[in-house]
């Protein structure tokens, strides 16, 4: 008999990390979606979250000037829920920082992410051949563009 419980101790002491690691593989899959037309502004601070909040989407200032003729942004996922909110990617032009004027926007359509300056004139596009969906910001840090099959078309 108590060889029978130190082996069934055993393991259930093997099957506990098991379904810790298996718990937190499927907190990492979480998405938070963002529909087609789904936009975001300088102007309203608005941001994508991923469903622990942990991380975000959306413009970040790089300038405290309140001046809003003068006051930058660039489109950034950043680390949320830490003070200093690390940037972990930023949209990039010819391998330089896309800067947007406050009053820019970015919104997603089915050619993609799109961002647009105070006048609409295009600064920053996502790079994609297919039609998307839908995107979506994850626990992992990314966002993601989606088709209809749920299939990845550009990450972020």
């Amino acid at each position: 008999m108590s060889i029978v419980l130190i082996q069934s101790m055993a393991s259930l002491t093997l099957l506990i990390p098991t379904f810790i690691c298996l718990q937190f593989h499927l907190l990492s899959l979480a998405s938070a979606d963002v529909n087609i037309g789904s936009r975001i502004s300088t102007d309203d601070n608005g941001v994508w979250r991923s469903p622990s909040g942990h991380f975000a989407f959306g413009f970040r200032a790089l300038n405290n000037n309140t001046d809003p003729n003068t006051k930058l942004f660039m489109v950034a996922i950043w680390y949320d829920m830490i003070p200093d909110k690390t940037v972990v990617w930023s949209a990039k032009t010819d391998n330089k920082l896309a800067t947007a004027a406050a009053g820019s926007q970015v919104r997603i359509t089915s050619a993609g992410l799109t961002l647009a300056g105070p006048n609409g004139d295009s600064i920053w596009r996502s790079n994609v051949t297919s039609t998307v969906s839908l995107g979506s910001m994850l626990d992992t840090g990314n966002f993601v563009l989606l088709t209809e099959n749920s299939e990845s078309v550009a990450k972020f």
